[in-house]
């Protein structure tokens, strides 16, 4: 009986997860709610709709509301406690509804930590708490009251800004959460009858991820925001303290830690990092353990597997822990060999990087350094520039002078007033692809294109930096770049038709020069 619940469960959530996604990416799309990339943290190049999270929750909730609707021996056993059932529903919500005001206006962090202890004391009001957790060797550990409650608190706080700042790649959160839930469902199916809640929130909850990865699998179509990754987090800390509150054992949240692995060490070691730099917490960087991948040369899709293959390793040690449950000594032993593990694949990633690095400097080395004549290049380049009539072929010179300064993207924007049936190119651009250059130092240069008295235009550059002598000749030697464009509008293109630039005069204090000024 109990089984086939969890089967309609499992089916009814993913069919709803399945067929409402689409329909919430389509609203997003309406009201453009999309997630913009940006260098900071995100790898996605294009903007995607987000608030798939709402289709998880939703998916997720039908079959537990069917099951209050519908009178039977599990429903009844589903309301025996209607207090925590309350809060589960009340705090989902709660958490959903805050990642929604998120992903669609935006919260600071530190207003998000606030709302989510809050949210965290009402399960803690509603008799959600963790009351003891197991130690190998210790045994059973019973918290007093206040202590009970402070751990409670940081186990939700901890769990739900795990599983959200892991959300950084197609699919990653989502089969992240996935490892873990299933996990938890065969842990909590040792014990069905006392952890019935946790068994249906456990396939109801898989059957809504896997709906949703349908369209969120690299190449996503939708995101699910913030609004799911914490309402998947919340989720799952409710079930592991259910768990726990049931287990003769009380090792659910040691298995719950575990089977989530991947996104709290990754959590960890970004508060440490940014500690250890000076850095606010609840910044963003790329330095996550699926950007430190991306960087290594993997694709999204290869780093996907590596992280899952990651996570599947972790719920094998979780379900070892579980089974060898009131021995300490295999607990630890088995402990002890996570650690060697995760510390042997460390060092390999570790060494990866160096070797990587290695290479990309090398190969980089000749592509960033100036030419030892780079100087009587541009000069000669420039001189070119000025006595060019035509502007297209002055920037093919800009094109070589590129080339030399080892400049990945160049722009050249004029700011023209084009006549009726004119034809004037108002912009040109270069660009390079270079995959590392978003990894390393770089600069960005604009430089106006200044005559006697207007400004014609600007100049826009990026390169990487090397630091030192060497950037700044490259600094100067784009500014007599610019000097030489400016020189050739003035020569070849204003001649007394200065009507045809956007005025755009240069404050000056010299009254001749300021007399002189075209019209």
């Amino acid at each position: 009986m109990q089984s086939r619940t969890h089967i309609i469960a499992f089916l009814l959530a993913l069919l709803v997860a399945a067929a409402l996604t689409p329909l919430v990416r389509r609203l997003a799309e309406h009201f453009k709610l999309y997630d913009e990339p940006d260098v900071e943290r995100k790898v996605h190049q294009t903007p995607i709709p987000r608030l798939g999270g709402i289709a998880m929750a939703i998916a997720f909730l039908t079959p537990l509301v069917g099951l209050l609707i519908h009178d039977n021996d599990i429903s009844r056993l589903l309301t025996s406690d209607p207090d925590q059932l309350l809060a589960l529903f009340g705090g989902g919500i709660a958490i959903l509804l805050v990642g929604i005001v998120d992903d669609v206006w935006g919260v600071r962090a530190r207003n998000k930590l606030v709302v989510q202890i809050v949210i965290a004391f009402g399960m803690v009001m509603s008799g959600v708490v963790i009351e003891r957790f197991s130690l190998p060797f210790f045994g059973i550990v019973e918290l007093g009251p206040w202590v009970a409650t402070g751990v409670t608190v940081f186990w939700f706080v901890a769990i739900i800004n795990a599983v959200n700042l892991i959300d950084g790649l197609d699919g990653l959160a989502g089969g992240v959460a996935l490892f873990a839930v299933v996990t938890m469902y065969v842990v909590a199916s040792l014990d069905p009858v006392s952890n019935l809640l946790t068994t249906l929130l456990a396939a109801a909850l898989a059957g809504s991820i896997i709906g949703f990865l349908f369209y969120n699998f690299n190449p996503a179509t939708i995101f699910m925001g913030d609004c799911g990754s914490m309402f998947l987090g919340f989720v799952i800390a409710s079930a592991a303290v259910q768990t726990q509150a049931k287990s003769s054992t009380a090792v659910a949240l040691t298995v719950c830690v575990l089977a989530l692995g991947l996104p709290v060490l990754d959590t960890a070691m970004s508060i440490v990092r940014r500690i250890r730099k000076g850095r606010p917490v609840f910044d963003a960087d790329r330095e996550h353990i699926h950007h430190r991948l991306l960087a290594l040369g993997f694709t999204q899709r290869q780093a996907m597997v590596i992280l899952y293959g990651v996570c599947g390793l972790l719920a094998v040690f979780a379900l070892a822990v579980k089974m060898e449950a009131g021995h300490g000594a295999m607990q630890l032993a088995i402990l002890v060999g996570l650690g060697v593990v995760l510390f042997g694949l460390g060092r390999l990633f570790q060494l990866r990087e160096r070797l990587h690095q290695r290479r990309i400097e090398h190969l980089l080395a000749d592509s960033i350094a100036l030419p030892h004549d780079a100087r009587l290049q541009i000069r000669e380049l420039s001189r070119k520039i000025r006595m060019e009539a035509d502007t297209r072929l002055a920037w093919d010179e800009v094109r070589k002078a590129a080339d030399v300064l080892r400049v990945r993207d160049v722009r050249l924007r004029l700011h023209l007033r084009p006549r009726q049936g004119e034809k004037i190119a108002l912009e040109y651009s270069l660009h390079r692809d270079d995959a590392h250059f978003s990894q390393l130092p770089h600069e960005e240069m604009e430089l106006p294109l200044m005559g006697r008295v207007l400004v014609y235009g600007d100049l826009q550059i990026a390169f990487r930096t090397v630091g030192g002598a060497e950037d700044e000749e490259r600094r100067v030697l784009l500014h007599l770049l610019a000097e030489a464009l400016a020189d050739h509008i003035e020569e070849h293109l204003v001649s007394g038709r200065e009507d045809r630039f956007v005025v755009r005069r240069i404050p000056v204090s010299d009254e001749s020069a300021e007399s002189g000024a075209g019209g």
